[in-house]
């Protein structure tokens, strides 16, 4: 295996560096951008409020949606400039970890949180709401009803089954490609001229 030289290293620094830094910048916008659009149409005195932002719960969504995709960008961008084929130390260990669990609150905290928002408080999909209603030949003569509140349950909840499988299964297969990766033969040193150093027997 052959190590990464010092100049391909300081590239994927810069590299994540930048990508953190435009992360940062579109996870800002898109909270900005959220907030302006969450703001009522008007005032406590019935003045119209900031009449060019559009308003909607698709726009906000979408405001957010940008937010959470330029959070992934920095965390994307700290793992290639700090973490990326370089050895594992306690420092970037917990640099890991912090990654890792910052991205699972994402995915099974403020995600589904912010579905349950949206199909609550925007779309009302309430219990009083029908979706949909089982024939009575099929229900032995009994009424029963499928609510939108039962929609919006299964929708989050298989977002997150989903994502309870797809983690493990993911991490196993990195742990997997990681140790192949260790196996095939020690470090081979670069020099300052990019090319692989070997040391020749006398």
């Amino acid at each position: 295996m052959i190590a990464l030289s010092t100049k391909q290293l300081r590239m994927f620094l810069l590299a994540g560096v930048a990508i953190a830094v435009v992360g940062a910048f579109t996870g800002l916008a898109g909270a900005v951008a959220s907030h302006f659009v969450s703001l009522p149409a008007t005032d406590s005195v019935g003045r119209e409020l900031y009449p060019a932002v559009p308003r909607g719960w698709a726009i906000r969504a979408l405001a957010q949606t940008i937010s959470v995709s330029g959070v992934f960008m920095i965390l994307g961008g700290i793992s290639l400039a700090f973490l990326y084929r370089r050895p594992l130390t306690w420092a970037r260990a917990a640099i890991g970890a912090f990654i890792f669990t910052s991205v699972m609150m994402l995915l099974f905290g403020v995600i589904p949180n912010q579905l349950l928002t949206i199909a609550q408080a925007d779309l009302d999909w309430s219990s009083q709401k029908t979706l949909f209603t089982v024939p009575r030949i099929l229900a032995l003569n009994n009424d029963i009803s499928i609510s939108y509140a039962v929609l919006k349950e299964v929708i989050v909840a298989g977002l997150t089954g989903n994502l309870l499988i797809a983690v493990p299964v993911a991490m196993s297969k990195w742990q997997t490609y990681e140790k192949k990766r260790r196996e095939t033969g020690p470090v081979t040193p670069i020099s300052a001229f990019g090319r692989p150093m070997v040391k020749q027997e006398k």
